[in-house]
């Protein structure tokens, strides 16, 4: 269960990273236009780049067998970043279904992580 829920981590951070980098583009690209008032826009999607790398690295350790912690971690961004930007919850919400079910995967092994 734990290669699943590592290949649903990897597979759910994918699009979170992409979105956090089209995100912080337009925010940085608004405040560059108009002014600094956007940059709460690019640092949302600064936080979801975050957001998506550890989802990734999480997965990938989740399948090697190596940190449950990390692994965890990794899956719980990915059902928190599709939350926090509510904006984009439709393009998210597969991401949002495969995070929750890699936190459940991923947190049901437990015992097969060294």
């Amino acid at each position: 269960m734990r290669i699943v829920g590592g290949i649903l981590s990897v597979l759910s951070g994918i699009p979170v990273f992409l979105v956090g980098l089209y995100v912080a583009w337009l925010g940085g690209f608004a405040s560059y236009m108009m002014g600094w008032s956007a940059a709460g826009i690019a640092v949302t999607g600064i936080a979801l780049v975050f957001m998506g790398v550890i989802a990734v690295i999480g997965g990938a350790v989740a399948i090697s067998g190596k940190a449950w912690l990390l692994a965890l971690i990794g899956a719980v961004c990915t059902v928190i970043a599709p939350i926090w930007f509510y904006k984009a919850i439709l393009v998210l919400f597969p991401v949002l279904i495969m995070g929750a079910l890699s936190v459940v995967f991923i947190g049901r092994s437990r015992r097969s992580f060294r």
